[in-house]
């Protein structure tokens, strides 16, 4: 059974992860026991993190840094940690000579019967892929990328192994030998460049925006998905649509500022991502638009729901004292428009564009 007390007094930290970047969750004390959701099948208790007495009931994106008994400080996903039987032992203790002669057996147990088709080149193996079975290249393509599949991705990497795409020329190499367990593994030719396919950054299908991914990227290009965090959690409410490269919009409302923009020989783009705290986390507020040669920010709102309730909750308050930071900061103006406020937004601005011309054939 799961010692709960010992494995919340090891906590360092709680972090959260969004996209590319990782936030500290703010708490004062952290507790881990069995919670029931009114939704469960099984109407068993499972364990859950709870924060200042609210259960983390959604574990993935949470990394938990925890104290080990040998002295280090080991961080791993919240979902692994609150089910880990021996919360005072990391890998590195367990590592005992024992554990390694039992993993050594297994192995040559696993290994029995098959039939490696390799070359001896000093102390390297080196294997055929070619000479393996049909069932083990099926079994490999399963997880790893085929040469169709490496064409869907390719035009949205953007850097692999801290080696930047560019306008490189990028070839796969889809089944290299492989290093320390694994047989094969998949590399990538970028100008001349051999690294290994992974710490992949990807640029945003939708706005643009660069992105890491933690995960295999065989997923992404099953989901066929290469959107960034926030465009892909804002098309499950809202549909995020691309106006051109670096300029999305999600309403009516905003294309038509775009447009009377582009109308008005404006220079408008997305605008930045800031981020902000409210009930002791850290979020992100993405503005919709940036104005770079007037230097405003502008913020297109409605009085739908979602905007009353973060009015009501008081998080659409921490949004807007954070912009309004952001701004002084970086020499810029904030402005918020309503459906009522553009026109006036545009007229003023020819307005004074009129002034403008006028003073200088003056």
């Amino acid at each position: 059974m799961q010692n709960f007390e010992e494995l919340t007094n090891s906590i360092v930290k709680v972090r959260k992860v969004q996209g590319e970047e990782f936030f500290d969750i703010l708490y004062t004390k952290a507790e881990i026991k069995e919670y029931m959701s009114k939704y469960s099948s099984s109407h068993k208790p499972t364990p859950k993190l709870y924060l200042d007495g609210k259960p983390i009931t959604k574990e993935k994106g949470y990394l938990v840094t925890y104290r080990c008994s040998c002295g280090r400080e080991i961080e791993m996903q919240l979902i692994r940690f609150i089910r880990k039987p021996t919360p005072i032992h990391c890998s590195h203790c367990r590592e005992t000579e024992e554990k390694r002669k039992w993993q050594s057996e297994c192995i040559r147990k696993n290994h029995q019967g098959i039939e490696y088709i390799h070359k001896r080149d000093g102390e390297k193996r080196l294997y055929d892929f070619d000479s393996e079975s049909e069932d083990f290249k099926t079994q490999y393509f399963n997880s790893n990328l085929t040469f169709e599949e490496f064409e869907k991705v390719k035009p949205y990497l953007y850097q692999v192994k801290n080696v930047e795409i560019g306008d490189k020329n990028v070839v796969l190499l889809p089944h290299e030998n492989g290093v320390n367990h694994k047989k094969y593994r998949q590399m990538l030719n970028i100008g001349g460049d051999i690294v290994p396919f992974k710490d992949i950054w990807l640029k945003c299908s939708n706005c643009g925006r660069v992105f890491s991914i933690t995960r295999m990227i065989k997923g992404r290009v099953n989901s066929n998905n290469f959107e960034c965090r926030g465009c892909y959690l804002n098309n499950t409410t809202f549909s995020v649509k691309r106006y051109r490269e670096g300029l999305t919009y999600q309403s009516g409302e905003e294309l038509n500022f775009i447009e009377r923009c582009d109308k008005n020989n404006l220079v408008i783009q997305d605008g930045p991502d800031i981020p902000y705290f409210y009930e002791g986390r850290r979020h992100i507020y993405r503005i919709d638009f940036y104005l770079p040669e007037e230097k405003i920010l502008v913020e297109v709102k409605d009085d739908h729901v979602w905007h009353r309730k973060q009015v009501e909750n008081g998080k659409w308050e921490e949004k807007e004292k954070a912009a309004i930071n952001f701004s002084q900061k970086n020499g810029l103006v904030y402005k918020i428009l309503f459906p009522k406020d553009i026109d006036e937004f545009f007229k003023s601005y020819e307005r004074d564009s009129q002034d403008c011309n006028e003073s200088c054939r003056s």
